[in-house]
């Protein structure tokens, strides 16, 4: 079990500090949603790569801590 609560927070905590990384490489290569229809609610700039950072987070605690959950059982 504590094993699943460190993946959760490694996973939390890249995700965290790389984000803004990301976001200023997002808006330097031109991958972002702008708002120029009706349709659209949002006001600025959107990001739209920003599930690689979380799938990238997720993968990365997984690979740490599928050891101490397999050798747990």
């Amino acid at each position: 079990m504590i094993s699943i609560l460190l993946g959760f927070i490694t996973a939390f905590v890249i995700v965290f500090v790389s984000a803004p990384a990301l976001i200023r490489v997002a808006r330097l290569k031109g991958l972002v949603d702008y708002p120029d229809d009706d349709r659209k609610i949002h006001k600025r700039l959107i990001p739209t790569i920003g599930g690689v950072i979380i799938f990238a987070g997720t993968m990365i605690a997984y690979i740490l801590f599928i050891r101490l959950e397999i050798s747990n059982t």
